[in-house]
């Protein structure tokens, strides 16, 4: 039996912005990445998830957001078109080739002198943080760093609640070598312009 080839079609995928900073992105090439910890306090009630980075364990909660939300930048888009996933915005950037969008940032962000472990892209899931695995042989210690371990790579970074599965996310996440300071939460980028040539400006 001959070997079945199998061809991996990837899904165009929108990043929704103000006007402005559509612009500033074809533009300029900027666009701005947020921590975790930054993502958890995002202004828009519609969009917040105050347990970006969290997750519970038999309903007592571990939070590890300490460990690793300035360890991670991410960039947030949507697989969906419609008025729910916009949460009210007009405008937006139309990622046609997610790898080489991903590809691009992870060099803009080494631009910056930021080193790159590496880099994720992936949709969420919507089935909740809680942990349904259990503590076998380990002790609390044991148990928890490899719950660390399983979170930093999956979990954490592509968990969701229900509620917020309107989003149909499709995120873009980059591990580095060591953490942000506090003060950058956040940090402006400038893309290299075969990566916006990959993407279009969308409105509706």
């Amino acid at each position: 039996m001959e070997e079945i080839t199998i061809s991996q079609v990837t899904p165009y995928a929108i990043r929704y912005l103000e006007e402005q900073y559509v612009d500033a992105f074809f533009q300029k090439g900027e666009l701005m990445l947020s921590s975790f910890r930054h993502l958890s306090n995002l202004p828009n009630p519609g969009r917040k998830d105050t347990d970006e980075g969290t997750s519970s364990y038999c309903s007592a909660p571990i939070n590890i957001i300490g460990d690793v939300s300035n360890r991670y930048l991410i960039l947030c888009s949507s697989l969906s078109f419609n008025e729910n996933a916009r949460c009210g915005q007009k405008y937006g950037i139309l990622i046609k080739d997610v790898n080489k969008f991903c590809a691009g940032i992870a060099q803009a962000i080494e631009d910056k002198g930021l080193k790159v472990k590496q880099s994720f892209v992936g949709p969420c899931n919507y089935f909740g943080r809680e942990m349904s695995f259990k503590m076998a042989n380990n002790s609390p210690a044991d148990f928890l760093s490899l719950l660390k371990a399983r979170f930093c790579l999956e979990d954490l970074l592509f968990s969701k609640e229900p509620e917020f599965s309107f989003e149909n996310e499709l995120r873009f996440v980059f591990e580095l070598e060591e953490e942000l300071s506090d003060s950058q939460k956040h940090i402006l980028v400038e893309v290299p312009h075969v990566i916006i040539n990959c993407c279009s400006k969308k409105d509706f």
